[in-house]
């Protein structure tokens, strides 16, 4: 058995842009904007999150570098 197709197209707009502009004006309004307290709040969050996890690679960074040079030191030492 055949399954129906059930895909449904949007309807057409007849309005043109002014139309248009005044949907995406309604659209707008309907958003909840943050205000100045939140936004400071998690930009902070944000800055905050950034620095720990350049400091996390920062230190595994130094990790690996530290491995490799003793890596480096073991070889050196064996080959003369």
């Amino acid at each position: 058995m055949r399954k129906a197709n059930t895909v449904k197209q949007a309807p057409k707009s007849s309005g043109g842009l002014f139309t248009l502009i005044g949907d995406v004006k309604s659209e707008l309004q309907k958003i909840s904007w943050t205000n100045k307290e939140e936004l400071q709040a998690y930009t902070k969050m944000v800055v905050i999150a950034t620095f720990l996890c350049a400091f996390g690679i920062y230190l595994v960074d130094l990790g690996i570098q530290g491995m490799l040079g003793l890596v480096n030191l073991i070889f050196l030492g064996i080959s003369g």
